[in-house]
C-alpha cells in the first residue's frame, strides 16, 4: 500500500482519504477524465445559479435519460497533478483530495498515449495553471439559454480572453494539444472529440446546438462536462471507468 503524500498524520481525514485512494488508484489511468457531480451549500448563490446553469444546458442537449448532472471536469496526470480549472484560478488537486467527492472517471478510448503525448497533454495542463477562470463563458452560456438562444455552441458574450477557460474547455484543451502535436508529425489517426455523430437524426433536433447540424461538431468553446459523460452520441470517445460517492465505491462493484 502507497502511503500517500503531503497528509498530515494529524489530519482527522487522512484514514479517508486513504482508503478511497487504495481504491480508486488501481483503476485510474493517466489522461483519464474525472467529471463531478457538485453540491454547493446553500448560502452559495453564485455556485448554485452556475451549477444550474451547467445542468439545464446539458439536460437539453442530452435528455433527461442522459448524465445531465456533472458540473465540473478534471484531468487526471498523476497522484499529484489533477488539473482543475476553477474559480478563481486554474491548479493542481491531488488524487486523495478527492475522496470527499462525488466523481466519475472516463477513460478515453481511441488510444493509449505514450510517454511522449503524455509530456505534451502535461505540459498543456501546466500552461493552464494559474490562468484566471471564465466565469464569464459560464454566464454566457446561461444568458444564451435565458434569452432563448440554446443553439448557439460559440459563447462569446462575456469571454473576456481566451486565456481564460472553464473547467471542461480546459480539459478539451489539453487533448486536443495531443492531437495537434500528432497531425504536425503527419499523424491524423486522433480525431478531433465529439466531431463525429454515431446517430445524425440526434444532430437535427432542435434543442441540439444548430452548430451540430452543420456536422463540425462540438466548437471547443463549448465543451460541458456533459459531453465526456456523453460520448456515446458521438463516437464513444469515452467509456466508464469507475464511480465514487464520498469515498464510497459505487462502480465496478467492489
Amino acid at each position: 500500500m502507497k502511503t500517500i503524500k503531503g497528509i498530515s498524520m494529524g489530519n482527522d481525514d487522512t484514514a479517508a482519504k486513504q482508503e478511497f485512494y487504495d481504491q480508486v488508484k488501481p483503476l485510474i489511468e493517466r489522461s483519464d477524465v474525472i467529471n463531478f457531480d457538485s453540491k454547493a451549500a446553500w448560502y452559495k448563490i453564485h455556485f448554485r445559479i452556475g451549477y444550474w446553469g451547467i445542468r439545464r444546458h446539458q439536460k437539453r442537449i442530452f435528455g433527461r435519460l442522459g448524465r445531465w448532472r456533472d458540473t465540473h471536469t478534471m484531468v487526471y496526470l498523476d497522484d499529484d497533478h489533477c488539473l482543475s480549472v476553477e474559480p478563481p484560478k486554474c491548479r493542481w488537486w491531488a488524487l486523495a483530495d478527492l475522496y470527499d467527492e462525488r466523481i466519475t472517471v472516463w477513460r478515453y478510448t481511441k488510444r493509449t498515449f505514450s510517454d511522449q503525448e503524455m509530456e505534451v497533454m502535461f505540459k498543456a495542463a501546466e500552461e493552464l495553471i494559474g490562468t484566471k477562470y471564465d466565469i464569464g463563458q459560464l454566464l454566457d452560456i446561461m444568458i444564451n439559454e435565458g434569452l432563448g438562444y440554446p443553439n448557439v455552441l460559440h459563447y462569446s458574450i462575456f469571454d473576456a480572453a481566451k486565456s481564460r477557460k472553464v473547467c471542461s474547455v480546459g480539459a478539451r484543451m489539453a487533448y486536443e494539444k495531443v492531437r495537434k502535436h500528432l497531425e504536425a508529425q503527419g499523424d491524423n489517426s486522433m480525431q478531433r472529440l465529439f466531431s463525429t455523430f454515431k446517430d445524425p437524426a440526434w444532430a437535427l433536433r432542435p434543442n441540439v446546438p444548430d452548430m451540430n447540424t452543420q456536422m463540425r461538431g462540438v466548437d471547443i468553446e463549448a465543451t460541458a462536462p456533459g459531453h465526456f459523460a456523453n460520448s456515446h452520441f458521438f463516437d464513444d470517445e469515452f467509456e466508464l471507468i469507475a464511480e465514487f460517492d464520498h469515498g464510497r465505491q459505487i462502480y465496478p462493484s467492489p
